[in-house]
């Protein structure tokens, strides 16, 4: 795998090694996603960069790479929701970075978990996994935001270039119907139940009374895949066709 530059290197090498008590280190998952949690990272440092309080709230945490170096690097504090069964699992880790961990589903967020205003929600990799419309999500996290706070959600770009060919050759964009429609829990955390195109994560934010502030196009990693090799000579003039996007709203 060809790394993009020294910084996501270094960030690699972080997310490997700043820790002593996580379980294990799902090496595959973390190069399959690199270039994308380190753009998340370097936009939500970034932001936090600018504010005096940074609290940060992370929605379906799970491995708390980016989490963990914003604790770590951009004095972020950090609370984390996710399922009770990956909370147990990481609350070593967790509390080793000093998170404060709610056990929820993410569909049952409530204002009263809380007892505090967040400067910073991420919603990173959630609105897809969830049979809930993007604005009524984004209302919950709109409501936990601190006056002029920022939610960032990422999420697979629906008009990615992989996707264009698919339905160029029929090819189905989601998975099978029984997992697409079924019951939200741990056991079926890790399906797509609808992916998203910009311009109706914007809409849900204004719904909200979030404003948009800016959307970046990224990748999910920097590997030699079909879909990098062909679309990465017209990179500068076609993000929109890149399979990630991250987008930036202020309350």
């Amino acid at each position: 795998m060809k790394l993009l530059s020294s910084d996501i290197s270094a960030f690699r090498a972080g997310c490997r090694s700043n820790s002593t008590t996580r379980p294990h280190i799902d090496e595959k998952y973390l190069d399959d996603h690199l270039v994308r949690l380190y753009k998340t990272y370097e936009v939500t440092s970034a932001l936090l960069s600018s504010m005096n309080s940074r609290q940060t709230l992370s929605i379906g945490v799970g491995p708390a790479f980016v989490e963990a170096e914003l604790s770590r690097s951009a004095r972020a504090s950090v609370s984390v929701v996710d399922f009770p069964e990956v909370i147990d699992a990481n609350r070593r880790y967790y509390e080793e970075h000093q998170f404060r961990c709610f056990s929820a589903d993410i569909t049952e967020l409530s204002t009263r978990m809380f007892d505090h205003d967040f400067d910073l929600v991420l919603a990173c990799e959630i609105v897809e996994h969830l049979p809930l419309p993007p604005s009524t999500i984004v209302e919950v996290l709109a409501s936990l935001l601190a006056p002029s706070g920022y939610l960032v959600v990422s999420t697979p770009n629906a008009s990615r270039l992989a996707n264009v060919a698919k339905l160029l050759l029929h090819r189905p964009l989601l998975e099978e119907p029984e997992r697409t429609f079924g019951e939200v829990s741990f056991e079926n955390e890790g399906t797509h139940r609808r992916e998203y195109v910009e311009s109706e994560i914007i809409d849900a934010f204004e719904r909200n009374g979030v404003e948009h502030v800016k959307t970046h196009y990224t990748w999910f990693n920097s590997a030699r895949t079909l879909e990098n090799i062909v679309i990465r000579p017209f990179d500068s003039i076609l993000p929109r066709y890149r399979p990630m996007m991250i987008v930036v709203g202020r309350k």
